[in-house]
């Protein structure tokens, strides 16, 4: 979904994310260490990314982030999806931050944080929830310390457990 959406929070800023950004996040994601942690493991093509970007900016139920290092650096992306207003709740998830330095750890924990602020605030929503593979053991941390909760898991068609979790708004 186009929107305006941007928060400076700590250390990072969340901004919408453009298409020449997409294409970073691409190429992030594509990496074997990366894609192994998303349900689609295929390695995504630049011009299946611009189809993906133009179908996104016409969702409505769909918002994509860039974040931005205190230094203005693109570090990665993060989004809330399946915007239910009905519900107030939506998906948190495609978070994905590209570390140079241990200075920039934690970054994560802060895109959730800010993002968590950004679906109450501006969305007006009440939970959000995720999906984590059980051996991603960095992301369930930060999920952690962002303030999710486990809820519950369960198994996927490949056998690998999933878990569930939750971050209400206050």
């Amino acid at each position: 979904m186009k929107h305006n959406y941007n928060i400076k929070y700590k250390r990072i800023e969340l901004k919408p994310m453009s298409l020449m950004e997409s294409e970073i996040y691409r190429k992030m994601r594509n990496r074997e260490s990366v894609r192994k942690w998303f349900k689609s493991k295929e390695i995504i093509s630049k011009e299946a990314q611009e189809q993906w970007y133009k179908e996104y900016v016409g969702r409505k139920n769909d918002i994509m982030f860039s974040i931005f290092s205190k230094e203005g650096e693109f570090v990665g992306g993060v989004s809330v999806y399946d915007i239910d207003q009905n519900k107030k709740e939506a998906e948190f998830g495609r978070l994905l931050i590209e570390c140079k330095s241990t200075e920039q750890k934690g970054l994560g924990v802060e895109a959730a944080e800010a993002i968590s602020i950004i679906a109450k605030k501006e969305l007006d929503l009440q939970i959000l929830r995720l999906e984590v593979y059980e051996e991603n053991l960095a992301a369930i941390k930060t999920y952690l310390r962002s303030g999710f909760v486990y809820v519950k898991q369960d198994t996927d068609m490949d056998g690998n457990v999933i878990v569930k979790m939750v971050k209400r708004l206050e």
